[in-house]
């Protein structure tokens, strides 16, 4: 970049002798070489519209006089007595060094300013992002399904934010969390606790226990179970098992069972051999005799038959002798 030459024209202000104070002179032109001097904002939002330059004192001396004190330091006055020895004056070499100083406070207001503009741009989005502000596509409540299995999802403005549907027939719960009830421990339905089966929505009652009868039972929830009971009923086995007892002998019906009884009168035997009429000469209705025999009881009370004479066999049976031996 070549050299660039700049004339100031304003209105002189000269320090009096006492150095309290200016007092106006004559218009002056200054031209002297210029520094690059580069706003951080366009022309359009600011610029500087009137300017006075103070000959005679010090710089201290005119900054107590104005509303923008010097705030060079030492180190400013050296770099503008190297920059600026052609311009003509202790005072505007001072003023040079207050160009230089605010050209460097524009540089660094510009900076700052992009620092802001990317801070605002993330600030921006962190708004447009933010949940809480509402500047966002709603999420569903209901997704992922927050509800027990199978339970319907409703969404809600109360918190959480949803209520998902009672729980299955069975269970327990919020809807959130549903748990099988235990109706076998909570009302014992069945006829004896320990028929109980408790599955993973209800209950079921094993068979009646053996010897009794009673339909089968199973439900779901405490309420069916408290009016629902399993009622089993004794089976009167000699009924409905006529050969339960062999014949000629007695069927006692017990709960749940039977047993059996004595024998008939006139009848001997097991349930095993079975039952039949007792040999007996007392009666004819048990004598085992044939009618042409006679009977008698050996001494271990065994019955004997003997055919009477002129008849010939084995007692039971006898027939008549022919030949007539005996």
């Amino acid at each position: 970049m070549g050299k660039r030459w700049v004339e100031l024209c304003s209105e002189l202000c000269v320090m009096d002798q006492t150095g309290s104070g200016f007092v106006q002179g004559g218009p002056v032109k200054l031209r002297y070489r210029t520094v690059p001097l580069t706003p951080a904002v366009k022309s359009s939002e600011g610029a500087v519209e009137y300017l006075k330059v103070a000959l005679g004192g010090t710089v201290a001396q005119a900054g107590a006089l104005t509303d923008c004190p010097f705030q060079g330091d030492s180190s400013s006055y050296n770099i503008v007595n190297g920059e600026v020895n052609s311009i003509r004056g202790e005072h505007t070499k001072a003023l040079i060094g207050q160009l230089i100083i605010f050209n460097q406070i524009l540089g660094e207001l510009r900076e700052d300013i992009r620092e802001q503009v990317k801070e605002m741009s993330l600030f921006r989005n962190a708004i447009l992002e933010c949940q809480m502000c509402g500047f966002y596509e709603p999420r569903s409540r209901c997704q992922p399904i927050p509800c027990f299995k199978g339970m319907a999802c409703m969404e809600t403005f109360d918190f959480p934010g949803y209520r998902c549907g009672p729980c299955p027939e069975g269970m327990t719960g919020n809807g959130t969390h549903c748990q099988d009830i235990d109706e076998c421990a909570e009302a014992q339905p069945c006829y004896t606790p320990g028929a109980c089966v408790n599955t993973a929505k209800g209950f079921t009652c094993e068979p009646c226990p053996p010897g009794l009868w009673g339909p089968p039972l199973s439900g779901f929830g405490v309420e069916y179970a408290n009016s629902h009971r399993q009622e089993c009923s004794d089976i009167d086995v000699c009924l409905d098992l006529a050969n339960a007892c062999t014949p000629n002998s007695f069927c006692i019906d017990t709960i749940g069972s039977y047993r059996w009884g004595q024998y008939k009168v006139g009848y001997v035997g097991n349930q095993t051999t079975g039952c039949f009429p007792r040999k007996s000469c007392a009666t004819l209705s048990f004598n085992p005799c044939d009618t042409n025999a006679h009977c008698f009881i050996e001494r271990n009370g065994d019955v004997t038959c003997a055919c009477n004479v002129g008849w010939v066999g084995n007692g039971h049976t006898c027939g008549k002798d022919t030949d007539i031996d005996g």
